[in-house]
């Protein structure tokens, strides 16, 4: 139904870095309405990985439907900070915000938009359900994502083909094939298993989906409605989710110094200096999103077909999953008091039912209904960041009703389409056949990896909860009193590190000691 050329795209980019965006865009800065027009809506984009071909597109494909409708957007680089503050002020020249911040807490002070829910009526069943119930405030909505932003592990599918490296299907997977990327590497000058970049925390990004992974769809929201392990709302007994400390473990893990999973460079250096040891393969993985190519390449540091062999893997499973399940005969003993050889006989299991899962199959002979259930769930969890990409009406614009016309078009098929086809990433969204995924996608692995985690996924996304406990009130699955998890699990100073065990310990008690004057404060 839709259709892309990666190459074409490559060419596209490769004139808007040359002449810079606003030469790219020329004409959109003109505020003399044009002739023939009669009715005006101006955009305030953030501007970030995906570049603005996607939004010049779906600008000149409404204007073919609406041709008295003039629309003209920012050609600056926007902070989202500035964004935030203009919204929130109540006085605005823009009909349209489309943020790059996770705005949920502040509608519980009033923020001064428009409530949109006759958008999502018109949309209808297209969108992804996990979205709505998201952006869902207190029965309105007040915000559209304008991207999807799918998150995970990228790797080099020609790296691990070329050193025997099954593609990780479980957290016990990844570890073993960060030990063989060790191996190869061996005193050389090979690659690393992982680029990190602790000062913007992309390892952060599997936090919940790991979670929720372990707990199940059911509890991991019950958690997000501040729903304790009791089955009361707002009772400190939330703290007790036994896959919050899982995930803090698997962390430990790939981030322990010991280990040398990450490159050297990961403390000190900005994120795109290690998108490009990644992409340049100096490390086999890296946690990111689907904007890295576009992102690496608005910096003129990157072409497309650099990046031919580099895919999303689904998100491995956490091995641990095994606990919650009936095959689990262990009696007592924990996942992570297993010796290595005992851990290997559960993952293997494990890895047999993902097999059956991914290859279609909706049951397994010696496997129970609820444990393959149990795993093809988890097995099609997606993490995003559509909870950052906020599309919102101020209550200031004089054109709500045409800015709201604008939106509906937006996730319409000529919408849809328009975006599609003009931005270097994972489109809208919305569930996508599978002809729809090979005609956007073309030759590009990273695409065709993305959008198949996309297609019929349950979202878990990098905010979490919009409950205002969460989204207001600041409470998160780990809040310590010095430092994020990442960062004591990477530490090279015995005063500042951590095992998971410790750091979850201490967490738990700050959040419980904080609880009722922090957490529950106007509630």
């Amino acid at each position: 139904m839709f259709g892309k050329s990666r190459k074409i795209l490559s060419a596209l980019l490769a004139v808007v870095m040359a002449l810079g965006v606003g030469s790219a865009l020329a004409g959109c800065n003109n505020d003399k309405m044009p002739e023939g027009k009669t009715v005006k809506l101006e955009i305030s984009p953030f501007n970030g990985g995906y570049s603005l071909e996607w939004l010049e597109a779906v600008i000149a494909a409404y204007e073919e439907v609406r041709p008295e409708v003039y629309i003209k957007f920012s050609e600056d680089i926007v902070s989202r900070d500035d964004q935030v503050t203009e919204i929130m002020s109540g006085v605005s020249d823009y009909d349209i915000y489309m943020t790059g911040m996770n705005l949920h807490g502040k509608l519980y002070d009033g923020l001064p938009v428009v409530d949109i829910s006759d958008v999502y009526e018109a949309i209808g069943d297209k969108i992804n359900p996990a979205v709505v119930n998201w952006y869902n405030h207190d029965g309105k909505q007040y915000a559209l994502p304008w991207s999807t932003s799918v998150l995970g592990i990228l790797y080099h599918k020609d790296m691990f083909a070329k050193n025997g490296i099954t593609v990780p299907r479980t957290t016990e997977e990844l570890i073993a094939a960060a030990d063989k990327i060790n191996e190869v590497r061996g005193n050389g000058d090979g690659p690393y298993a992982f680029s990190y970049c602790s000062r913007d925390n992309y390892w952060s990004y599997l936090f919940n989906p790991w979670f929720a992974q372990y707990e199940g769809i059911k509890r991991y929201e019950d958690y997000w409605n501040c729903i304790g392990i009791n089955g009361r709302q707002y009772d400190k007994s939330v703290v007790g989710y036994d896959g919050i400390l899982r995930t803090l473990e698997v962390y430990e893990t790939l981030l322990k110094p010991s280990n040398n999973y990450n490159h050297p460079s990961s403390k000190d250096s900005r994120f795109t200096d290690m998108q490009i040891h990644f992409l340049d393969g100096d490390t086999a993985m890296m946690v990111n999103g689907d904007w890295v190519v576009s992102e690496t390449m608005k910096s003129g540091n990157y072409e497309i077909e650099e990046s031919a062999d580099v895919a999303f893997m689904r998100t491995p499973v956490i091995s641990s999953i095994v606990e919650t399940m009936e095959l689990w005969t262990e009696n007592g003993r924990e996942y992570n008091k297993l010796s290595s050889s005992e851990r290997a006989a559960y993952d293997a299991k494990l890895v047999a039912i993902i097999d059956a899962v991914d290859s279609g199959a909706t049951s397994l002979a010696g496997v129970s209904d609820n444990d393959f259930k149990r795993v093809a769930e988890a097995r099609w969890i997606t993490p995003t960041m559509a909870d950052g990409a906020l599309t919102m009406i101020p209550s200031a614009s004089k054109n709500i009703d045409e800015a709201k016309e604008f939106l509906k078009f937006m996730y319409s098929d000529a919408g849809i389409k328009a975006y599609n086809s003009n931005i270097y990433g994972t489109g809208l969204p919305v569930d996508y056949t599978q002809s729809e995924i090979d005609g956007l996608t073309g030759d590009s692995a990273l695409l065709k990896s993305a959008y198949e985690m996309l297609s019929g996924a349950y979202l878990t996304f990098f905010w979490g909860g919009s409950d205002r406990v969460f989204s207001q009130n600041g409470l998160t699955p780990t809040w310590h009193q010095s430092k994020i998890y990442l960062d004591c699990f990477a530490a090279t100073n015995p005063s500042d590190y951590r095992s998971a065990q410790d750091y979850y310990n201490e967490s738990c008690t700050h959040i419980a000691a904080s609880w009722d004057s922090v957490f529950m404060r106007n509630v």
